[in-house]
């Protein structure tokens, strides 16, 4: 597995398909990590992936969560046990 660069930003995008305001802001991310060789995105459709959303305590949408990547790490483990 390659090395994930110690000066990268992660950007998760909470979001629902049926806030138009949601894929607005979808896109601009995307369209930012583009630009932008530090910004890595990922996005949480909450209709879909309920237990991150209850994990992170998401109670509006869109919610942006920015995270330095040395943070990911052991706060994406625990997410991804709490959805197993």
């Amino acid at each position: 597995m390659k090395e994930i660069n110690s000066d990268k930003m992660f950007v998760l995008l909470f979001w629902v398909k049926w806030y138009p305001e949601s894929t607005e802001i979808r896109n601009e991310l995307n369209r930012l990590a583009g630009k932008l060789s530090y910004l890595i995105v990922g996005w949480c459709d909450c209709d879909r992936d309920v237990s991150l959303v209850n994990h992170y305590e998401i109670s509006k949408v869109p919610f942006i969560l920015l995270m330095h990547v040395s943070q990911t790490k052991t706060k994406f483990r625990a997410a991804k046990q709490a959805t197993v």
